[in-house]
């Protein structure tokens, strides 16, 4: 994964005790900063990244920072940070790296378990080493909501606001069963060995695990709308190079490719099966499947309420944490969102003593808050300013 790392600075904590108790030696932390620390050191926007994203947060936002006065996230007014979560494979410890005292060994399936909270804890750890007193703000979509919501817990003093998106204050059981089915798919790749693969990556597994995903984060109609029954052109796999830029989308496309690279003797394919096929054969081009499964065991953990207020009820226990944070919340949800309904972000809303509830619209589900980023930019501009 070194080559695919974004340009990003890096600390590491001599020893991190995690929520199990299990402690990660010479623990990293990788992250992105954009803009200045004012005279306060309380201009900072903390943006939490996405299961599958990484602290290049321009990367996949790029319309909230575009550097002109409608841009929601000014950096020449906020000191922007984002940093890599635990598990990733975007440089902070995670199985893709190389166990203390041994730069050989990896820690593979071994990595101990991390949560939202683990995350949490260790970020505010990099604020604290870069000096920063408060926050202005916490912003974060999907997992990345998760961890805003968690940072909340801080108190008003530290974080002054929060952004909650496309979001839940617990992983529920609609999610739990896709992310389980997602693991399932990987495990029954034979080259998974129980996570012990090295260089035969099972990449069969991942990519059709993602497909999965795929799904989970779109919608009928998007997908009725974009790709209909049309079929695609034939291009032959000996006219593929590695890093084509093949855009399923157009006339040409990987249909008659297996994941595995090979020729396939299959007719030619619809153009939604184009598409799935080259999201998996990018997807397994950016990341490990350790990883990846890491990742969907943590946002499995997300409960707000866990170890707190054990002896109400769950409901009660609920009303009673959401109720402790106190600071402006602007709370978006996507009415099409098929893995985080509307329901959940709504429930938020109600929750939180001081939250704002936006819709955003978009025909894309759950990804709406990555391919919508003008209208989101256009609802957060008025709670930044």
């Amino acid at each position: 994964m070194p080559d695919k790392l974004p340009t990003q600075f890096y600390t590491t904590i001599d020893e991190f005790v995690l929520e199990s108790g299990e402690i990660i030696f010479d623990a990293t932390v990788a992250f992105i900063i954009k803009g200045r620390l004012d005279i306060l050191r309380s201009n900072v926007v903390v943006i939490c990244h996405a299961l599958s994203g990484s602290a290049d947060f321009e990367d996949w936002w790029s319309l909230l920072f575009s550097g002109n006065e409608k841009a929601a996230l000014d950096p020449e007014r906020f000191c922007i940070i984002c940093c890599n979560c635990l598990g990733s494979p975007y440089g902070s410890s995670s199985p893709v790296s190389s166990k203390p005292g041994d730069g050989t060994a990896f820690y593979g399936p071994s990595f101990p378990k991390t949560t939202i909270r683990d995350d949490v804890r260790i970020q505010k750890y990099v604020l604290d080493q870069l000096g920063v007193r408060s926050i202005h703000s916490v912003i974060g979509a999907s997992m990345g909501g998760m961890l805003a919501l968690e940072w909340s817990l801080f108190g008003e003093d530290y974080v002054r606001s929060l952004v909650l998106i496309a979001t839940t204050a617990r992983q529920g059981p609609w999610a739990i069963a896709w992310a389980e089915n997602q693991r399932a798919t990987i495990k029954a790749d034979a080259k998974y060995r129980e996570g012990f693969y090295t260089d035969d990556p099972p990449v069969a597994g991942l990519g059709a695990a993602r497909m999965s995903a795929m799904l989970s984060y779109r919608t009928h109609k998007s997908f009725d709308k974009r790709f209909g029954r049309r079929r695609l052109l034939a291009r032959s796999v000996e006219d593929v190079r590695p890093g084509d830029n093949v855009n399923p989308c157009t006339s040409m496309s990987l249909e008659g490719m297996s994941l595995s690279g090979h020729r396939s003797n299959k007719q030619p394919t619809f153009a939604v099966q184009s598409y799935l096929r080259y999201q998996a054969e990018k997807f397994n081009e950016r990341f490990d499947t350790n990883c990846y499964i890491h990742l969907l065991d943590k946002i499995d953990s997300h409960d707000i309420i866990r170890g707190r207020y054990e002896n109400l009820s769950d409901g009660d226990a609920m009303e009673a944490v959401l109720r402790q944070i106190q600071q402006p919340a602007l709370v978006v949800g996507i009415p099409t969102d098929g893995l985080y309904p509307l329901s959940e972000q709504l429930a938020l809303a109600k929750g939180l003593p001081n939250a704002t509830f936006y819709a955003l619209e978009s025909e894309d589900g759950h990804d709406g808050f990555l391919l919508e980023g003008k209208k989101l930019n256009c609802i957060l501009k008025p709670f930044f300013n």
